[in-house]
């Protein structure tokens, strides 16, 4: 991925990548050579663990997206810095060690700040004054479980306090903790369900699907074979968003694609394959997905990357 405005790594006007690996365990960045057909030298940065997947997320508040991978045997991010001389950037390691690790990551504004805290399958941290410097205090208030990319914050419900929203990476459900307040006026969390029908939901976006200028459709679906053998493995595929009807308190799926199931699958998880078990077409939404108008039309279309191939949906609008 390279973050918004600052692909340049090397401060010479070319754009470079940053990327993570997870069998190669690595987060690095490949280098633009300048020249058609020239290979792109790789350079590593960390070997911080395996990371499924990264986003690009300004946790310092500098309006410039850092680098957040879900290592999930360490939690750690890494801040975009501006080198000294002007020319590219670093990146900068930010170690928050291994107790809040797990499969997931996220960020949001928990406690209503303004500021973007780093979200975990089993807790949060809070954003301080100085991200870069100061001290994230730690706050174990959940425990979700193996979650997809990104763990989002979002005040669904419009009650003022921010809740979190979040996908089972290997299972079923998608699903929010809804904040309210305790009788001392500490944080209080309660799980509700979304949909408790989808499997593996590995990545989760808001976009504005709709067109009306607002990101409030929350687009997900089902990661074809996350692992060949788990709950749901073999459903049919599933992609869909939602939105929330505040009057009624409940969410309203809209399904954009529905799959058959795989037919015939191999008992073992070893002889199962994506492109053969599933019928021809069968799209999924893998562990990244992405919002954009491809076709210049003015609305967002969605690219959806996975192990049963590559799909790009076209959004007609509602005409």
């Amino acid at each position: 991925m390279a973050p918004p405005g600052r692909d340049d790594v090397t401060g010479d006007g070319k754009t470079d990548f940053v990327t993570v690996g997870y069998f190669g365990k690595n987060v690095g960045w490949v280098e633009n050579p300048g020249k058609v057909g020239a290979p792109w030298p790789y350079h590593e940065v960390d070997l911080p663990g395996n990371s499924e997947a990264a986003q690009a997320s300004d946790l310092t508040g500098d309006g410039v997206p850092d680098i957040l991978p879900n290592p999930v045997q360490t939690v750690a991010w890494y801040e975009v810095a501006k080198k000294a001389d002007g020319k590219g950037f670093d990146l900068k390691k930010h170690d928050f060690g291994k107790v809040a690790a797990g499969h997931g990551v996220g960020s949001g504004d928990i406690n209503g700040d303004d500021r973007r805290d780093l979200l975990t399958p089993k807790g949060w941290f809070e954003a301080p004054a100085d991200p870069s410097k100061e001290t994230w205090a730690w706050h174990p208030e959940w425990n979700m479980g193996a979650t997809g990319i990104e763990i989002l914050a979002r005040d669904v419900d419009g009650d003022g306090l921010n809740d979190a929203v979040y996908g089972a990476g290997h299972d079923y459900g998608l699903f929010w903790l809804k904040q309210s307040k305790g009788t001392g006026g500490e944080r209080v969390w309660t799980k509700q369900v979304i949909d408790d029908s989808i499997a593996s939901v590995h990545t989760l976006i808001w976009a504005d699907l709709d067109g009306d200028g607002k990101a409030h459709e929350l687009v997900t679906g089902k990661r074809v074979y996350a692992h060949e053998i788990e709950p749901g493995a073999t459903d049919g595929s599933t992609i869909a968003w939602y939105d929330f009807d505040k009057a009624a308190g409940k969410w309203n799926k809209h399904v954009i694609f529905q799959g058959q199931a795989a037919k015939n699958a191999p008992e073992k998880g070893k002889d199962r394959s994506a492109q053969k078990d599933f019928p021809p077409g069968t799209a999924g939404t893998g562990l990244q997905m992405t919002a954009i108008d491809i076709d210049k039309d003015g609305d967002l279309d969605l690219l959806c990357p996975g192990k049963s191939g590559l799909y790009v949906f076209e959004n007609l609008g509602s005409k």
